[in-house]
């Protein structure tokens, strides 16, 4: 039976490469943004923890002015008081793997 195959064997495979060509180069780029989301959600997620902390830290201890740095798993946080506006405020920056910056800011008299 193998020796009367003529070629059948070749076809089918490229074909089947090709189905599972198209169906990678279909979902790459989906996993691609879903990986990205859930890695910008854990960053928000650390960067509020911080601030809420950093809004405990003030009242509990009075400390309402400066800046200081917190690095969590590779990523920079830098949390700045501000004093400029009407309302006391702490701040959260930080950037993501893609260089884009980002900020929370919250009142403790909110």
């Amino acid at each position: 039976m193998l020796r009367r195959n003529e070629g059948y064997f070749f076809a089918e495979l490229l074909l089947s490469l090709s189905t599972w060509l198209v169906i990678t180069s279909t979902l790459l780029p989906f996993v691609y943004f879903v990986w990205n989301q859930a890695s910008q959600l854990s960053l928000d997620n650390v960067a509020t923890h911080l601030l809420y902390d950093e809004l405990e830290r003030g009242i509990d201890e009075g400390v309402t002015t400066g800046s200081r740095t917190v690095q969590v798993n590779g990523t920079n946080f830098e949390i700045i008081w501000k004093e400029g506006t009407p309302l006391l405020e702490v701040c959260v920056k930080y950037e993501d793997k893609n260089t884009t910056v980002f900020q929370k800011c919250r009142s403790p008299e909110q």
